[in-house]
């Protein structure tokens, strides 16, 4: 496991290349020119991949959890694809996994409040989310997501 080891460090460097030979999507996004380096989320992107994939009719889930790090304004990863090119479900789980990744307690920052996050995502809707998702999305957090209250 990576430990105590520091993304872009030397030692994560050498692992990730260690990593390449038995993992073809490290290799392939290598060769692509991705910066697997420094971004954990592209190896936790590959793993869960994988994992699923290994899975009973797993295969229509697969392009939703590869893509929904992609953004509508193609800016995204592991492919650049932008706009309808992204899957609807990996658009949809894009804006929920950043709801939940804002809402909640990091070990390296606090969880933002429901506002800042509502406020987020409308300022990335058409560029890094689907605007027409974000706004239903947005909807349904006013109707049935409580602002969580944080302690202190």
């Amino acid at each position: 496991c990576l430990g105590a080891m520091t993304y872009g460090s030397k030692r994560w460097r050498d692992w990730v290349l260690e990593e390449a030979e038995g993992r073809p999507f490290i290799k392939q996004a290598l060769e692509r020119g991705i910066n697997f380096f420094d971004t954990a989320d592209m190896y936790s992107l590959g793993v869960s991949e994988e994992i699923l994939g290994a899975l009973p009719r797993s295969e229509p889930l697969l392009p939703a959890v590869r893509h929904h790090h992609e953004r509508v304004d193609g800016a995204g990863y592991p492919d650049g694809l932008g706009g309808n090119d992204i899957p609807l479900f990996a658009r949809i789980i894009a804006i929920a996994d950043a709801f939940v990744a804002m809402t909640s307690d990091r070990p390296y920052r606090r969880r933002r409040s429901r506002a800042e996050a509502i406020q987020t995502l409308a300022q990335g809707a058409g560029k890094q989310w689907d605007a027409s998702l974000v706004e239903r999305f947005l909807q349904l957090v006013a109707e049935t997501v409580p602002e969580i209250r944080t302690a202190g």
